[in-house]
């Protein structure tokens, strides 16, 4: 038993320390938790919507999710904009953040970069929608995606 210990600790440090993402299983984020990183000159709502990934080369559970991921975005690729963010180490999260503020996800990455595997949905800048479930199951990822697109289809037929 003793053997395992140190094992056990690594994996429990090693991926967030314990702390799952509550939005991994699906909570909510409230708007103005993100909307005072993301406002000032980002755009009302997106032109295409955004996949955001939260991701570290130590994470293990990374490495689970990630072809998931990719194979539910994979074909939407004209439609989806794929924004990877990766937190592996301090030069790495300094290129994230400058790359999250330029694509309008600044307050996301704020809130969610200590916790990885995250993902999300954008399709403004404030309204954030973490992907719930099974994140590594590609049809997951596409229903998300293309529920997205569907949201903009919508609000852009509201608008004419």
């Amino acid at each position: 038993m003793r053997s395992l210990l140190p094992l056990v600790i690594g994996a429990f440090f090693g991926c967030g320390g314990g702390n799952v993402d509550p939005g991994f299983y699906g909570a909510p984020i409230a708007s103005d938790e993100v909307a005072s990183s993301t406002q000032g000159g980002a755009p009302a709502r997106f032109a295409r919507p955004k996949l955001v990934l939260i991701r570290a080369d130590w994470c293990g559970v990374c490495h689970e999710v990630e072809p998931g991921i990719l194979l539910g975005y994979a074909g939407l690729e004209a439609k989806v904009d794929l924004v990877v963010l990766d937190v592996t180490d301090a030069r790495a999260m300094r290129r994230a953040a400058e790359t999250a503020r330029s694509e309008g996800v600044a307050g996301f990455f704020d809130r969610f970069a200590g916790r990885t595997p995250t993902v999300g949905v954008f399709t403004r800048p404030e309204e954030p929608r973490l992907v719930r479930g099974p994140v590594s199951d590609p049809r997951h990822i596409r229903r998300e995606l293309e529920a997205a697109l569907d949201r903009m289809r919508d609000e852009r037929a509201l608008e004419q």
